[in-house]
């Protein structure tokens, strides 16, 4: 069994707290594990060890997230976003301006 270091502890807290985020977002929109899971094309017993806190996400799923829900789950903080960034998701752009 390995170690727990300390990173190994903070990123375990980081992973519970994307996951209860990720469970009040779904309970605001009123849907429950198996309707989030179809919406976002992610696995349902896969869903579950997300929201667990268990499942290392991989960019892919974070982006099916995102798009199930309609807004970002994990955000880059603007003022670290390039002047002149543009990226596309779901027909929008984002990042396209760096705050003064």
């Amino acid at each position: 069994m390995a170690k727990e270091t300390a990173l190994n502890s903070k990123l375990k807290a980081y992973r519970k707290a994307i996951a209860k985020r990720l469970g009040e977002a779904m309970a605001m929109k009123g849907m429950n594990q198996t309707q989030f899971s179809k919406m976002s094309d992610i696995k349902l017993s896969y869903l579950n060890r997300v929201l667990q806190g268990e499942a290392n996400l991989t960019l892919q799923t974070i982006c099916k997230i995102e798009l199930a829900l309609g807004y970002p789950l994990i955000e880059i903080p603007s003022k670290l976003i390039p002047a002149g960034f543009t990226g596309e998701v779901s027909g929008e752009l984002i990042g396209t301006t760096k705050p003064e």
